[in-house]
């Protein structure tokens, strides 16, 4: 399912209410390997998106569940979407490993 071009991301219920998972696709280094955002609501209602993906298409079923609190960037290759992300939710604090610090300063 990764490597299908013509996914369009959506958010997919993984535990109802709780957790949900859209796949994307993502060419790495011309290597199709697709991508997955994960976003966990938290005890207090907020969200915890972890590896955002492309905005446009699953920012109306992200804002339908709630607030998004906090955004996590794991590696110093998860950047791609960080800054439309962040621009799209200002009030996020955003959690990026240290290499992607010294990759994007920005």
């Amino acid at each position: 399912m990764y490597t299908r071009h013509d996914l369009v991301p959506e958010l997919t219920p993984f535990v109802d209410g709780q957790v949900w998972t859209a796949l994307a696709p993502q060419r790495f280094v011309g290597i199709p390997m697709g991508c997955r955002m994960t976003v966990c609501r938290l005890g207090d209602g907020r969200l915890f998106v972890h590896s955002p993906i492309q905005l446009e298409t699953v920012k109306r079923a992200l804002d339908d569940l709630g607030e998004v609190a906090f955004a996590v960037a794991p590696s110093f290759i998860h950047h791609l979407y960080m800054a439309p992300f962040i621009a799209a939710y200002p009030g996020t604090r955003l959690f990026v490993s240290p290499r992607l610090v010294d990759k994007r300063p920005d």
